[in-house]
C-alpha cells in the first residue's frame, strides 16, 4: 500500500526536493490504514491511529510500533486464543466468502470496517480453485449472495 507521488515535472532530483511525498496507505471510515501482502508468505495490516496491527507476516519494521497485535488465524509462530465480541474493526484473514453469510460470525459482520483478505483478484486462478484451498476470490466480493 506504500506508493510515491512526484508533484513537479521541473526535472528536479525528487529525492532533496520537498514537493516529492512518500503516501503511506488509504484512509477508511476515518482510519489510516497500511497494509503488506504477499500471497503465501506474509499479511500485515496497520491501524497506525489505533496502534494496533491484523496478522505480523515477517513483522515490518512498521509493526513493532503498535502496541496491540490480532492475529487471524495459527501457526507454529503465532497462535492466539482471546475473543472480542463487540468488534470496531474486524480482519478475516485467509478464509471464503461464506464468512460474510455465516450468522455465527455474527459479532465480526457487526464491525464497524471489515477487512477481507482476497486471494485471488482476476480470471487466472478460477473461484472454484479459490475455495478448494480455502479462500476468496475477489469476483466473489462484489456478488449478490453477499
Amino acid at each position: 500500500m506504500e506508493s510515491r507521488t512526484e508533484i513537479s515535472e521541473s526535472g528536479r532530483n525528487p529525492t532533496s526536493d520537498s514537493s516529492f511525498k512518500k503516501k503511506r496507505g488509504i484512509e477508511i471510515e476515518g482510519y489510516p490504514v497500511e497494509g503488506l501482502s504477499i500471497g503465501g508468505h506474509e499479511t500485515c495490516v496497520i491501524f497506525p491511529s489505533l496502534k494496533l496491527v491484523f496478522d505480523i507476516g515477517r513483522c515490518p519494521d512498521r509493526a513493532i510500533s503498535q502496541d496491540v497485535l490480532f492475529i487471524s488465524h495459527g501457526h507454529m509462530d503465532h497462535i492466539i486464543t482471546y475473543n472480542v465480541t463487540m468488534p470496531e474493526i474486524a480482519f478475516t484473514g485467509d478464509t471464503m466468502s461464506d464468512f460474510i453469510v455465516d450468522k455465527t460470525n455474527n459479532d465480526v459482520l457487526r464491525a464497524r470496517i471489515l477487512v477481507m483478505e482476497s486471494t485471488y483478484v482476476d480470471n487466472t486462478v478460477t473461484v472454484e480453485d479459490a475455495r478448494d484451498y480455502g479462500h476468496t476470490h475477489l469476483s466473489e466480493v462484489n456478488s449478490p449472495k453477499l
